[in-house]
């Protein structure tokens, strides 16, 4: 787990900050427990390549409508 990103073992909640990479999420994704969240901190979170968690027994979600913003700027080579 990248050293910028927390963990709260109480909530099970991963604290993500925007300098984290997809790489980081995902590898966050890889260990953290079932029913855990991933949660995207205020700010923008710029994705440069997919972000595939692998698994569907986590969250991912931001701090809140105005207060996080996703950009993905990763292009899927097939359209």
């Amino acid at each position: 787990m990248a050293s910028s990103i927390t963990y709260d073992s109480t909530t099970k909640t991963y604290r993500i900050p925007t300098t984290a990479t997809v790489q980081d999420i995902m590898e966050t994704s890889y260990i953290a427990p079932v029913g855990a969240t991933l949660l995207l901190e205020a700010g923008t979170h710029t994705f440069t390549s997919q972000l595939n968690l692998g698994r569907g027994d986590i969250t991912l979600k931001g701090e809140g409508r105005d207060l996080t913003t996703v950009v993905i700027t990763h292009s899927d080579s097939t359209g």
